[in-house]
């Protein structure tokens, strides 16, 4: 065997590769006692799955008593009161937070989620791969502020001309999808996606009401439930006092089991025309919680 003796062993040319055996070979290197470390370390408060870090002082490391990592879990644990166990920074001023993955998509909690420099945080989904746009589920806004951009909610507009008989389904012809959340609306009717209270309310304008009849006008929510159905009505002698117009409105707060259904339908025997105004006639709802 020979020994080699130099202060500082370096390549030919810099930058460059320093290779030192080959293949198959074991490499010795005295002095670091199989630990990976050199010779005199001390690894302060050593234990099972402690992460180790830096101490400050030369040949000194620390095991974390809070911050272990046993193959499986990685886990921070606040040491004291009022502490953070994770701080995460973004000294460039722009969007800074956390991700949590799964095989197809994350969800992120993000400060200033727009990187607009505003102080505000979102939780989003992402899709890991880009296969699907991201979400934003819940937004607080620097003043305090929370939306739900996801909340399912839907406004329906009547926006062309439309006669109704007894057991007409309203909003079902001529209409306009002012915003449908969640793509809950179709063919006149709502459809819950969960569980849950939701709020809905219509206003139907009926015009041309020429005669002086005593039927009562009466539009009313029909849900599949059969637990809510909420009628609401006015003669149609008011109507003459209004130039042949009359306004119906209906608002409710109902429970809805998800895929259960509601829609407003015309209930009171008499054949009406709905005056095709979006600012007089239209339908909507959303999730309460």
């Amino acid at each position: 065997m020979s020994e080699i003796k130099v202060d500082t062993v370096v390549p030919r040319t810099n930058p460059s590769t320093l290779t030192i055996g080959a293949a198959g070979d074991t490499i010795n290197i005295a002095g670091t006692a199989g630990t990976g470390f050199p010779a005199g370390t001390t690894i302060n408060n050593n234990a099972d799955n402690r992460v180790i870090t830096g101490s400050g002082t030369s040949g000194t490391l620390n095991g974390e008593t809070n911050f272990t990592y046993d193959g499986t879990d990685l886990i921070l644990t606040s040491g004291s009161a009022n502490s953070n166990a994770l701080t995460v920074k973004n000294t460039a001023d722009a969007t800074v937070g956390i991700e949590i993955q799964k095989s197809d998509y994350a969800i992120q909690l993000l400060v200033d989620h727009d990187n607009a420099g505003a102080k505000n945080f979102a939780i989003r989904r992402e899709s890991v791969d880009g296969s699907t746009s991201r979400l934003n589920y819940i937004v607080c806004e620097e003043a305090g502020e929370v939306t739900k951009p996801q909340q399912p909610a839907f406004k329906i507009t009547q926006t062309g001309a439309l006669s109704v008989a007894d057991g007409h389904t309203l909003f079902s012809t001529n209409t306009t999808e002012v915003k449908d959340i969640g793509s809950n609306w179709a063919s006149g009717t709502f459809t819950a996606p969960v569980d849950g209270f939701y709020y809905i309310s219509a206003s139907i304008l009926y015009e041309s009401i020429s005669s002086a009849a005593t039927d009562t006008i009466e539009d009313t929510f029909v849900m599949s439930n059969g637990n809510e159905v909420i009628s609401r009505g006015g003669k149609l002698n008011d109507a003459l006092n209004s130039g042949g117009y009359f306004m119906s409105n209906n608002a409710t707060i109902a429970f809805m089991d998800e895929n259960d259904t509601c829609k407003c339908v015309h209930t009171d025997g008499s054949t009406l025309a709905v005056h095709p105004n979006s600012a007089a006639t239209h339908f909507e709802g959303y999730l309460l919680g």
